[in-house]
């Protein structure tokens, strides 16, 4: 029989995230709430665009040097 109960998993709604890259990628993307609060597709979506954001920022710096 399973379980449905919802808040089992409640602890995951008091992670801070303070990656400024996962900020950045929300804010482009137009979503104005809290990081837990999106579908799975928009947090792959907006995990994805944070990854580009750090690599782009890392070979940036390389290049530079």
């Amino acid at each position: 029989m399973a379980h449905s109960d919802s808040t089992q998993f409640s602890c995951f709604d008091n992670i801070q995230d303070d990656s400024t890259f996962v900020h950045q990628a929300m804010e482009k993307l137009g979503f104005a709430c809290a990081f837990c609060e999106l579908a799975l597709a928009d947090m792959q979506l907006a995990l994805a665009l944070a990854l580009h954001l750090k690599r782009s920022q890392t070979l940036a710096e390389v290049w530079e040097s």
